[in-house]
């Protein structure tokens, strides 16, 4: 059986020059860096997500509140309203001039 040379081991790694080789080793070394970098970009990007939702989830809870608030202002208004249209219709029903605002 003669030795021949599989083209496939030059592909894999096998069968290569230490020049070869070191470019290898470079090129894994880069992607390394890369891979670092990538690393540390998702966990800034996670850590920027998890900011926006804290930040979304103040941004509901103060929305709640100024809701509550509203709300509260609207029937403090309409019972002010109430109170207003009572006195002047009792002052009507005395004879007195009613208040003006």
């Amino acid at each position: 059986m003669e030795n021949q040379e599989n083209p496939n081991n030059k592909k894999m790694g096998f069968n290569k020059t230490p020049e070869e080789n070191s470019n290898i080793d470079e090129h894994s070394h880069a992607t390394n860096e890369d891979l670092e970098e990538f690393n540390s970009v998702s966990e800034e990007i996670d850590s920027i997500n998890n900011w926006m939702d804290s930040l979304e989830n103040n941004v509901d809870s103060i929305k709640d509140q100024l809701l509550a608030i509203l709300s509260s202002n609207r029937e403090l208004l309409k019972e002010l309203k109430e109170q207003k249209a009572q006195d002047t219709d009792k002052a009507k029903e005395d004879g007195e001039k009613p208040m003006e605002n």
